[in-house]
């Protein structure tokens, strides 16, 4: 359907209802809010368009005096196959609908000032000419230090076929990174002139953006719903079979938006956050579990962290044909994903609703920059995913629970590091930009909580919980960077075990978030050899002969490493009777002896029996048995399980 609602009504009517949007949602703001936007959009469901119109004011809170403005175009990485985004993701689209780009009809200054032919695309990454996912603006006129500079756009964009978070399927769209956006304006650690970071649109690469303030209106059929960030504050129906939707946002970093005429929608409360759940039709029998993992979460949060100062969280369940922009987070909006009838025993719908809940916290409020250090962003999350998980469905059984069989979700994160090809081939620490898309899943993700639960096994929980708890409330509604997290990581450590680790842990992230080195402990040999004692030997002042019968074992452990990490571990001995000893290996050293001399053998040893140390290349060869365990083979049947009831998901979702 094609509308004729012009953009002087959509203007009329959004200073009609001005006074619904100049309520604060928040009675103080929780951020700087540098960079605030209004915007009137309009969807043709038949064209797959939206045109547009905004107002973007950014406030110059810096002290140097600003001559250019720097804006992400990121709709405009899918236009053709030459752009930065496509030639990794290798897209092979043959006619004009399978492209998305936006257009900006024109650009000028609230002072008058027209900027349109002024503008110029850039390629600060890699020097793509054929990627326009970044645009420069000249000012005539310069910001100086606390002014404030508002520009006037009017755009069209155009939607592709869902890719990467954004575009339509049928009847369904889902609107991410759809608005000309403001880069940050930063100063590097010198405090010399500071610069714009505007990073172009990569593959691997999410977003960075200041906090602000969002009135945004939409105009959609009148049989559509819509859900977006923030709270729905008026809808109203108009003359022309259009409905239009006004939503207000505070203190966020980003807005984005969905709409279909077949979502039904279902809510929740827990505590002051109401929970909207736009479901698919088929999908309602698995409403409850949405809702349950998001209170679960909410609560977990709160207590390990803080409070969620927003009033509404807006969860999405993307049809099948869309699952392209299923798991995916925006302030106070999420997606989940699943399928009918899909068993309660794999908890894929629970795991994507904590992880991108939980992105409420690192994203939303923690605004780091996910392009320049995604594992700040994803690799916390992702700790706290596999906490949460845990919490609801047991450590053992976290990942799934299905025909018998469990799966921790730490495991297969640890054994999705583990099967990388060359798990030394990059730190963890790089741009998003610098990985292929495997490597930035197993690094950035899977291999990033795997460290952060190894410090945690270090540190100790207490102590682990102490350092996210200050990290979140020290850096809250702040774009904090690594060497942030890794000073609170210091100074909470000493505060409880002084020098116990060394002057700081700055070994640890030497070598694993800037370093790429790896460890395989493993026991190399068990002895236990029997002697007996025989001969004359002293006792109580007499002499006494010493029979042969009675014997004693020299026991020895043996312990070795491949690679050159240096992490603590313990090792338990166990011994015939059921006596234990427990012993600390530094891990300075390939090789490690230990001792024993007594009346009974070693039957088994075990290196890093709490599972503390999660970046061991191989935990299979940790272990010595008397006797032989089939734990390993029980573990390789639980991944092919899990494996094969992936791929099934995967065949499902393609039908």
């Amino acid at each position: 359907m094609k509308t004729k609602h012009s953009f002087i009504l959509l203007i009329m009517t959004m200073l009609h209802t001005s006074m619904v949007f100049s309520q604060p949602l928040f009675p103080e703001p929780l951020s700087q809010r540098v960079a605030n936007y209004k915007i009137n959009v309009e969807l043709d469901a038949d064209d797959h368009t939206l045109n547009a119109e905004s107002v973007v004011e950014w406030i110059n809170t810096s002290k140097d005096t600003v001559s250019e403005a720097y804006f992400h175009l990121y709709m405009n990485a899918f236009k053709n196959s030459e752009t930065t985004f496509m030639q990794k993701q290798n897209y092979n689209g043959n006619k004009e609908s399978d492209f998305g780009w936006i257009d900006i009809k024109s650009i000028r200054r609230k002072n008058g000032s027209e900027l349109t032919l002024k503008t110029e695309f850039i390629s600060p990454d890699d020097g793509n000419v054929n990627d326009q996912t970044v645009m420069r603006v000249p000012l005539e006129i310069s910001v100086l230090p606390g002014d404030t500079a508002v520009f006037e756009f009017a755009f069209k964009v155009v939607l592709p076929p869902i890719i990467a978070r954004s575009g339509y399927s049928k009847d369904y769209f889902f609107v991410g990174q759809w608005f000309p956006k403001l880069g940050v304006y930063q100063h590097d650690k010198t405090g010399s002139t500071g610069k714009w970071v505007c990073n172009q649109y990569h593959a691997t690469s999410e977003f960075f953006a200041d906090f602000g303030t969002y009135d945004v209106q939409i105009t959609t059929p009148s049989n559509y719903y819509t859900g977006a960030t923030g709270v729905l504050a008026h809808r109203q129906t108009n003359p022309d079979s259009t409905i239009t939707f006004k939503y207000k946002a505070e203190d966020v970093i980003d807005f984005a938006w969905t709409a279909s005429p077949r979502f039904v929608l279902l809510e929740d409360q827990w505590k002051h956050i109401k929970i909207k759940l736009l479901i698919q039709p088929e999908h309602q029998e698995q409403a409850e579990r949405h809702f349950s993992a998001a209170k679960k979460t909410f609560e977990y949060l709160e207590n390990k962290l803080g409070k969620y100062p927003y009033s509404v969280l807006t969860i999405i369940d993307p049809p099948v044909s869309g699952n392209a922009s299923g798991g995916m987070e925006y302030p106070t909006l999420i997606t989940a994903g699943t399928i009918a009838k899909l068993p309660k025993g794999i908890h894929s719908v629970e795991d994507v609703v904590v992880h991108e809940l939980g992105h409420q916290y690192f994203m939303a409020m923690i605004a780091s920059n996910e392009a320049d250090e995604p594992w700040l962003d994803e690799g916390i999350n992702t700790y706290f995913n596999v906490k949460i998980m845990n919490q609801i469905f047991g450590e053992s059984s976290s990942s799934f629970d299905f025909l018998g069989m469990k799966m921790s979700a730490l495991d297969m994160h640890h054994d999705t590091y583990c099967a990388m090809e060359n798990p030394e081939i990059q730190p963890i620490s790089l741009s998003a930009k610098n990985y292929s898309i495997g490597n930035y899943f197993n690094l950035v993700y899977s291999k990033a909580t795997c460290v952060l639960f190894t410090l945690e096994g270090i540190v100790g929980e207490l102590v682990m919980d102490e350092i996210m708890k200050t990290y979140f409330e020290r850096f809250k509604f702040r774009h904090p960077k690594t060497q942030d997290f890794i000073s609170v990581v210091n100074e909470i450590v000493k505060k409880h075990h002084d020098n116990k680790f060394g002057q700081n842990m700055n070994w640890f992230f030497e070598q694993i978030v800037f370093g790429t080195e790896t460890v395989d402990y493993y026991v190399k040999q068990v002895s236990n050899i029997r002697k007996t004692r025989f001969g004359m030997f002293d006792k109580q002042g007499a002499k006494s002969l010493e029979e042969a019968k009675s014997a004693f074992y020299v026991s020895t452990v043996k312990l070795g490493k491949h690679g050159r990490l240096t992490i603590p571990v313990t090792v338990e001995i166990v011994f015939a009777d059921g006596s234990k000893k427990t012993k600390t290996w530094d891990g300075k050293t390939q090789q490690k002896v230990f001792s024993f001399k007594g009346t009974k053998k070693i039957v088994r040893v075990q290196i890093d029996p709490e599972k503390n140390n999660r970046l061991d290349l191989n935990s299979q060869n940790n272990s010595y048995y008397h006797e032989v365990t089939k734990a390993p083979f029980y573990k390789l049947s639980l991944i092919s399980l899990f494996f094969i009831m992936n791929l099934m998901i995967i065949f499902t979702a393609l039908l």
